[in-house]
Order: structure tokens, then C-alpha cells, then sequence
């Protein structure tokens, strides 16, 4: 169920329904719940990835940080990857 959550999440910013900072700080709340609840199994490496570019994304980006396109690009490939 979790995980289901948060391929729609993602979705909404793939979408661009959301794009916000907030946006971030909820799906990392989502991967917290993934790991509290089931654990990450096999999808690990892509979870924790996930959650260092969630850290790094804020709109508009700028030197340090990743922008919308680069955050959309990465929610796109986790999205086929937990599908």
C-alpha cells in the first residue's frame, strides 16, 4: 500500500500537479513510512537515492541543488524501477 502511495505521489510530480518543496519533504515521509512498515528489500539502493535527491530538490534549483526537470527525470526512471 505504501509503495503504491508513493508511485502516486511521484506521479503528481511527473504530472506537474505538484512541484513544490513540500512536495519533497512528504515523499521522504512516504520512503520513512516504507522503511517503518516493510523495509526496503531489494529496492534499497533506489529508495536511498531517491532520498538524497528528494534532500538536494528545491524549484528552480541552483548550483548545489537539482531542479524540476532533473527531479522529474529521476522520479520518472524510480517509478519504472518500483512499478
Amino acid at each position: 500500500m505504501t509503495i503504491k502511495r508513493l508511485i502516486v505521489h511521484l506521479r503528481k510530480f511527473v504530472n506537474g500537479t505538484d512541484i513544490s518543496t513540500q512536495w519533497a519533504k512528504d515523499a521522504e515521509t512516504i520512503l520513512d513510512e516504507i522503511d517503518e512498515n516493510i523495509g526496503m528489500g531489494e529496492l534499497e539502493d533506489t529508495f536511498d537515492d531517491l532520498q538524497d535527491k528528494l534532500s538536494l530538490y528545491r524549484p528552480g534549483g541552483d548550483e548545489y541543488l537539482i531542479n524540476e526537470f532533473e527531479m522529474k527525470i529521476f522520479c520518472e526512471r524510480v517509478i519504472s524501477k518500483i512499478e
